[in-house]
C-alpha cells in the first residue's frame, strides 16, 4: 500500500471525527464519543472505507504518545513528590481496589489470571479528557469532589505506563523464565532512558533554548518539543519498550526545565490532530452489529462497574476522612472507563490475550460508560449540593473544607497563590512595574514572557516566572489565569497584544486587563479587543513633557 492511500485514510478517518464529533457536541455528549462512532463506521466492520487499520493504528500510537509526553509535562519529579498524603493513597488505592474487583469477578467467570488482570487494568481507569472537560464546562473543576477527582486521575495518569509495560509483559507468549527476563530488560533500558534524559535535557536542551536564534524564531521551539515528544517514543519502540513509557518519562524529566509550559503549548495542536486519529483507531476495532445484538450483556456490564467502581472510591476515601457526600460525587464522577483503557485493551488483543468477543465487550461497555459520563457527573453535582444535614451525610465547616483541599489535592503550580498578579512580558515596562508594587504583592506575582532573559529577570523580585507565549491558552491556563487578581499587558507589539487580549477574556471574561500601548492610533483596537485599562504611552509622554515645561516657567 503507497504513501497516498494511507494519506487517503487519513484523511477519510479525520473527516468523519469532524463529523461524528459536532454531532456528538450538538447531542451534549463528549467528542471522543464521536471520534470511536466514526472509527467504528469507517472501519472494516462496517464500511469499510478503511479496510486495515495498521497505517493508522502506528500514528494513532504516536498520539497517544504524545499525549503521555504532555502529561508528564504537567507532573516534574517534585510534583509528583509533593502527591504524597491521602491524595496519594486515595489515588493508590483506587486502582488496586478496583484492579483486584476485576480480577477477582473475570475469574469467577472461568478467565485465565492474565486475562483477568488485563481485565482489571482496564477498569481501574477513567477518563481524564472526557471528565475533566464535563467539570470545567460545568465549572465544577474547582468544587471539593472536583479537585478530589483530579487528584485520583493524576494517580491513573502516573499508574498508565507501569499498567502498559504490565499488559504488554502478559501479552507475550514467554512462560516464566522470559518474562522475568522481558521486565528486567525494560527496567534496565528504563534506567539506560533516565540516564540519557537527564544528560539531555540538563545539559543540552537548556543551552539550546537558550540559544539567541531560538528564541528570536518560534517556529524552532516547536520543531524541538515535536522533536523531544516523538524521539522520546521512537527511542523507547527502538529499545523494545512502550512508546507511551519514552514519551512521559522524557516530560517528567523536562517538566522541571521553566520551558514545560511552552513546549506543552507547542505539541498541543499536534497531540490534539493524533489522539483523535488514536481515538479512531480504536473504534475501528468495534463492531456495531455485536454491540447492537449484545446489548443486554454490555448494559448489563456496565451497571455493574459503574456501581463496582463508585463503591471503591467512596469507601476508600471515607476510610481516609472525606465526608460521605464528597466522597458519593467524586465515585460517581470517576464511575467511567478511560482512553488509556482502550490502549490497554488493544495491547492485549493485538497480543492474542484478547479474543473477540471479549474485547468487542470492554469496547461497547467503554463506548458506554463515556455516554454516561456527564450525566454521571450532573448527578455528582445534585447530590454534593442537596445533600442536607438530615442525611447520612454530615456537614463540616468551612474550615475543615478548606484544610481538606489543602492536604488531599494534588499540588500545581502556583497553588499558594491565590489570586496572582500576572504580567505578561518582562521587559522594562513590565520591571518597572513589578519593582513599584513587589515590596507589598512580591509573593503574588508572576511573569510569562518568551524570551527567557527577561523571563529569568522575575527571579530578582522573587516571582514565579515561566518562559511562555501568551498567545496559548494552555500557557495562560497554568498560570491560574481564571483567579487572577489583574493581568499587565507590557508587550510592545500591538497585534500580539490584542491576541493576548482575546485568549485572556475567553478563559477569564471577569478578570481585569491593564494594557500597554506604544502608539495613540492602536489605543482603540486595544479597548475593543477588550482591555479594561489601556496606558497611552504617547499620551503620558505628552503629560510628562506639559510637566517639566510647567517646571521650567516656574
Amino acid at each position: 500500500m503507497d504513501a497516498w492511500t494511507t494519506l487517503l485514510h487519513l484523511v477519510i478517518l479525520l473527516s468523519g471525527a469532524l463529523v461524528l464529533g459536532i454531532l456528538a457536541e450538538q447531542l451534549r455528549q463528549s467528542a471522543i464519543v464521536g471520534y470511536i462512532i466514526a472509527g467504528m463506521l469507517i472501519g472494516p466492520k462496517v464500511l469499510g472505507w478503511v479496510p486495515t487499520g495498521a497505517e493508522v493504528s502506528m500514528i494513532a500510537e504516536i498520539g497517544a504518545a504524545l499525549l503521555l509526553f504532555s502529561i508528564g509535562l504537567e507532573f516534574s519529579l517534585k510534583r509528583l513528590r509533593q502527591l504524597g498524603g491521602k491524595v496519594f493513597w486515595a489515588g493508590l488505592g483506587q486502582i488496586v481496589i478496583t484492579a483486584l474487583v476485576g480480577i477477582v469477578v473475570s475469574r469467577l467467570m472461568d478467565v485465565s489470571v492474565r486475562v483477568a488482570v488485563v481485565i482489571g487494568a482496564v477498569a481501574a481507569l477513567s477518563s481524564t479528557a472526557c471528565v475533566l472537560r464535563v467539570l470545567v464546562e460545568r465549572s465544577q473543576l474547582d468544587s471539593t469532589y472536583g479537585r478530589s477527582a483530579l487528584g485520583i486521575l493524576l494517580m491513573q495518569d502516573v499508574a498508565v505506563v507501569p499498567l502498559v509495560i504490565l499488559v504488554t509483559v502478559l501479552s507475550g507468549s514467554g512462560q516464566g523464565s522470559s518474562i522475568a527476563w522481558t521486565v528486567v530488560k525494560t527496567v534496565g533500558f528504563g534506567v539506560l532512558m533516565v540516564g540519557v534524559f537527564l544528560v539531555l535535557l540538563n545539559y543540552l536542551i537548556p543551552r539550546l533554548l537558550h540559544m539567541p536564534g531560538i528564541t528570536r524564531n518560534r517556529d524552532l521551539p516547536i520543531i524541538l518539543a515535536a522533536v523531544l515528544a516523538v524521539g522520546s517514543a521512537l527511542t523507547a519502540h527502538k529499545l523494545g519498550m512502550s512508546a507511551s513509557f519514552g514519551a512521559f518519562l522524557a516530560g517528567l524529566l523536562l517538566a522541571e526545565s521553566p520551558f514545560a509550559h511552552q513546549i506543552r503549548a507547542d505539541v498541543s495542536s499536534l497531540k490534539t490532530l493524533l489522539i483523535t486519529m488514536f481515538f479512531g483507531a480504536i473504534g475501528m476495532y468495534g463492531d456495531p452489529g455485536w454491540m447492537a445484538g449484545h446489548l443486554v450483556t454490555a448494559g448489563g456490564c456496565l451497571l455493574l462497574m459503574v456501581m463496582v467502581k463508585s463503591l471503591v472510591i467512596v469507601v476508600v476515601k471515607v476510610l481516609l476522612g472525606f465526608q460521605v457526600k464528597r466522597a458519593v460525587a467524586t465515585g460517581l464522577t470517576l464511575a467511567q472507563i478511560g482512553e488509556f483503557s482502550f490502549m490497554l485493551a488493544g495491547i492485549g488483543y493485538a497480543g492474542g490475550l484478547l479474543e473477540e468477543e471479549l474485547f468487542q465487550l470492554l469496547i461497547a461497555v467503554t463506548v458506554l460508560s463515556l455516554i454516561l459520563t456527564p450525566y454521571l457527573i450532573r448527578l455528582s453535582g445534585w447530590i454534593y449540593h442537596h445533600a442536607g444535614a438530615g442525611s447520612m451525610v454530615q456537614p463540616v465547616t468551612l474550615q475543615d473544607e478548606e484544610t481538606q483541599d489543602q492536604n488531599n489535592t494534588a499540588s500545581i503550580p502556583l497553588e499558594a497563590i491565590k489570586r496572582p498578579i500576572i504580567i505578561i512580558g518582562f521587559g522594562p515596562a513590565g520591571r518597572r512595574f513589578a519593582e513599584t508594587i513587589c515590596r507589598d504583592h512580591g509573593d503574588e506575582l508572576v511573569v510569562i514572557d518568551s524570551n527567557p532573559q527577561n523571563a529569568r529577570a522575575a527571579e530578582n523580585y522573587n516571582s514565579a516566572f515561566y518562559v511562555g507565549d501568551a498567545r496559548y491558552s494552555e500557557v495562560l491556563e497554568h498560570v491560574h489565569i481564571k483567579s487572577a487578581r489583574v493581568v499587565i499587558i507590557t508587550v510592545p507589539d500591538y497585534q500580539t497584544a490584542r491576541r493576548i487580549i482575546q485568549v485572556c477574556k475567553s478563559l477569564a471574561p471577569m478578570t481585569r486587563l491593564v494594557v500597554r500601548c506604544r502608539h495613540h492610533i492602536h489605543w482603540g483596537y486595544l479597548k475593543l479587543a477588550g482591555a479594561d485599562f489601556v496606558i497611552d504611552e504617547e499620551e503620558q509622554i505628552g503629560k510628562a513633557l506639559a510637566g517639566q515645561f510647567d517646571l521650567l516657567q516656574s
